[in-house]
């Protein structure tokens, strides 16, 4: 709890970096003849670039142990969107929520790592 609002803002203004990359990506995939197949994917991506960006900030800020404060970082942010889906769509547990999960916390750390050490 001793980082309880750094680890909000920047998990805030993650969120809303993800939204709006989503966006463009449902503009771009409605009027663009790019094949459905490829969502996954570009979703993919934006979740683990946006989470990778924030869990640097965070690290950055607090400047020490950028690991495990990039990966604390990864599971909540996986946590929040997981619980969110959950509600809306049903709660699912497939490889799907493995590999997001496994990316949100390979990003987080990387994140970590870099937000110190830059």
């Amino acid at each position: 709890m001793l980082y309880m609002k750094q680890y909000t803002k920047f998990m805030m203004l993650s969120y809303a970096l993800a939204l709006v990359l989503l966006c463009l990506t449902a503009v771009l995939f409605t009027y663009t003849n790019i094949n459905d197949k490829y969502l996954d994917t570009f979703v993919f991506v934006i979740v683990g670039v946006t989470n990778l960006i924030g869990s640097m900030l965070i690290a950055k800020k607090i400047k020490e142990r950028g690991i495990v404060l990039g990966m604390i970082f990864g599971i909540i942010y996986f946590l929040l969107i997981y619980l969110l889906s959950g509600i809306s769509f049903g709660f699912v547990i497939n490889s799907s929520v493995g590999i997001y999960l496994g990316v949100a916390i390979l990003t987080g750390m990387l994140g970590g790592i870099l937000g110190v050490n830059i």
